[in-house]
C-alpha cells in the first residue's frame, strides 16, 4: 500500500528499543496501524545492537534510559558503523530541555518526540523517515543498476 509520495512503508523494517513493555506494545501498535508489519524490539541497548545485526532496520525508535546500555551508547555504537550511518534513529525521551536537544542530535539521533507520545506525531516522523530511507535505497539501487548496465545515472 503506496503513500501519498508512492512509497510503500509495508516493506520497511522498524526495531523499537524500549525497555518498557507497554511502550513497546504501543510503538508497534502504532506502527502496525500504519501498514508497518516488520518490527522487532530490543529491551536494551545491548540487545538492540544485536537486532540491528541481524534485523536490519530501516528506523530505530529509541528510549534513551535503559539498563545494560543507554540510548546515548547505543547510538555511538550505531554512527561507528560505516554502512549504518544514514540510519534514522528516532529518540523517544521525557527530557524536554533545550540542551538535551542539542546534545541528542551531536550524538547522532535523527529526530525526537517526547514522551509521552503523541500517536499523530509520532506517525508523521516516522512517515517521514522511512519515506526518505526507503526512496534513497530505491535511487541507491536504480543509480547501481545504471551502472552495471553500462549507462549512467
Amino acid at each position: 500500500m503506496e503513500d501519498d509520495f508512492g512509497v510503500d512503508l509495508s516493506q520497511a523494517r522498524v526495531l523499537v528499543v524500549e525497555d518498557n513493555e507497554l511502550n513497546q506494545l504501543f510503538a508497534r501498535a502504532v506502527l502496525e496501524s500504519m501498514g508497518i508489519t516488520q518490527v522487532d524490539c530490543a529491551r536494551n541497548g545491548a540487545e538492540g545492537l544485536d537486532k540491528v545485526k541481524s534485523f536490519n532496520p530501516d528506523l530505530i525508535l529509541l528510549d534513551l534510559m535503559m539498563p545494560k546500555m543507554d540510548g546515548k551508547e547505543f547510538m555511538r555504537h550505531v554512527r561507528a558503523d560505516l554502512g549504518r550511518r544514514d540510519l534514522p534513529v528516532l529518540v523517544t525521551t521525557a527530557v524536554d530541555s533545550q540542551f538535551m536537544r542539542n546534545a541528542l542530535f551531536a550524538d547522532g539521533a535523527s529526530d525526537y518526540v517526547n514522551k509521552p507520545i503523541d500517536r499523530q506525531e509520532l506517525e508523521a516522523r516516522v512517515r517521514v523517515h522511512l519515506r526518505q530511507t526507503l526512496l534513497l535505497r530505491d535511487l541507491r539501487r536504480l543509480k547501481s543498476q545504471a551502472q552495471i548496465g553500462g549507462g549512467t545515472a
